[in-house]
């Protein structure tokens, strides 16, 4: 709660509920929020829920996206319900602008084998990465792919 897809959101707290007993599997590497905060939100799994606090604050009409990647898990047999993903907005609407493509290695033309972290920005300069915050971001799967969803519209470095 809220239910995904929510708008007008302003709460510091979301309870996700599962209709089974999950596990969270490496969410450090696998939880994905876009656009980044400041401060990891706090998760924790309690039975059949999920529940993320926020100490940082939310930015006013903006579509916020937290991806899962890999991270749940069925308690009982251990299947990943794999790409999961909350969305909510600040705003009167989600956003739906996507971005998506894929990372290999340019020498061995292999994805490489950890998930990389895939950037957008705002901020055009060249400079970008080493001065500001990201806009959105994303994690590479397996295969390379990447999929940065919710995306506002505008004009973005990759």
């Amino acid at each position: 709660r809220p239910a995904i897809n929510s708008t007008f959101f302003k709460d510091k707290k979301i309870r996700i509920d599962f209709d089974e007993y999950i596990q969270l599997k490496d969410p450090n590497q696998q939880v994905n929020i876009s656009p980044p905060l400041k401060k990891k939100p706090k998760l924790v799994l309690k039975n059949k829920s999920i529940f993320i606090s926020f100490s940082d604050t939310l930015k006013d009409s903006t579509t916020y996206t937290i991806s899962f990647g890999n991270a749940i898990v069925d308690n009982n047999e251990g299947n990943i319900y794999s790409n999961f993903e909350y969305v909510f907005s600040t705003g009167s609407f989600i956003d739906s602008m996507a971005v998506k493509g894929k990372v290999i290695n340019a020498l061995t033309f292999e994805p490489d084998k950890d998930p990389l972290l895939v950037m957008l920005y705002e901020n055009l300069s060249d400079t970008a990465p080493y001065t500001v915050r990201p806009t959105f971001t994303s994690r590479t799967d397996k295969d390379g792919n990447y999929y940065i969803n919710n995306v506002k519209e505008g004009v973005y470095a990759l």
